[in-house]
């Protein structure tokens, strides 16, 4: 199991199914992702007008859909049968000190083949002067895909945020804390990112992309068979996955008189 998938399933929340999908035409893309210690591995994406779909291929064990029009994450287990569920909440946490963000212009890739007739550019992210990221991108590529992103980035974000204070405040380094909760999208605000990496050691490239592609409905489909349960109540550690079940908490008697 990747980085990716391991940190959706640490999180979680409740369980809606979809139905009554129909199928629609949308975009899909083709990374191939680094990672410090693992080999590289392929991710897909798929976008249309309601969903966003992330796996690493049609034989994925797992698989994350993004219900766009209710904006709820369901992370997707098959080997497990297991439906983990993320929803978009209001988030108004502040950083714990000042976060200043600059974005430094390295230029026009002028060595680099044209994308969609565009010349790729290369910029830096910066957070309290440390270069968070590196990003390749191409204004005008994809503009449906990179909304799909930044709404799922946005909401992971906010559901990283309700448990931010539980980690050590040594923990809390400006370009971390910028990337997963205080400024999640600012790498897809000039277009698409063919390639970004981080300091880390985590690099993420994309080879392929198709425009205006079927994406069938049952691609996106939440099996409702599944066990389902909620990023609070695993938090509150109330799920047994092993037994399928919630654990109920005991009724707390009243006071006596």
């Amino acid at each position: 199991m990747n980085k990716f998938f391991y940190l959706i399933i640490v999180i979680i929340t409740t369980g809606l199914v979809m139905s009554c999908q129909k199928d629609e035409t949308g975009y899909q893309v083709n990374f191939v992702e680094q990672e410090p210690g693992i080999d590289p591995y392929a991710t897909r994406v798929i976008v249309n007008a309601n969903y966003l779909r992330m796996d690493e291929g049609e034989s994925s064990v797992q698989y994350l859909i993004y219900d766009r029009k209710q904006r709820i994450i369901h992370n997707v287990n098959t080997e497990d049968k297991t439906v983990m569920q993320i929803p978009a909440k209001t988030n108004e946490l502040q950083p714990p000190f000042p976060l200043t963000h600059e974005i430094k212009d390295i230029g026009v890739m002028t060595d680099a083949p044209r994308i969609n007739n565009t010349i790729p550019h290369h910029r830096q992210h910066l957070t309290n002067n440390e270069i968070c990221m590196n990003v390749i991108s191409v204004d005008g590529l994809l503009p449906q895909v990179v909304n799909g992103l930044v709404e799922l980035q946005n909401t992971l974000a906010d559901d990283s945020a309700s448990t931010f204070y539980l980690l050590p405040a040594d923990l809390h380094k400006p370009c971390e804390i910028s990337r997963s909760i205080f400024s999640p999208v600012r790498h897809l605000r000039h277009g698409f990112p063919i390639k970004e990496w981080r300091a880390d050691g985590y690099s993420r490239s994309l080879y392929d992309y198709k425009e205006n592609i079927a994406t069938p409905a049952s691609l996106f489909v939440v099996p409702k068979e599944y066990f389902h349960f909620t990023a609070q109540q695993m938090r509150d550690g109330v799920v047994d996955v092993n037994k399928r079940e919630i654990i109920e908490s005991p009724a707390v008697p009243a006071p006596t008189p």
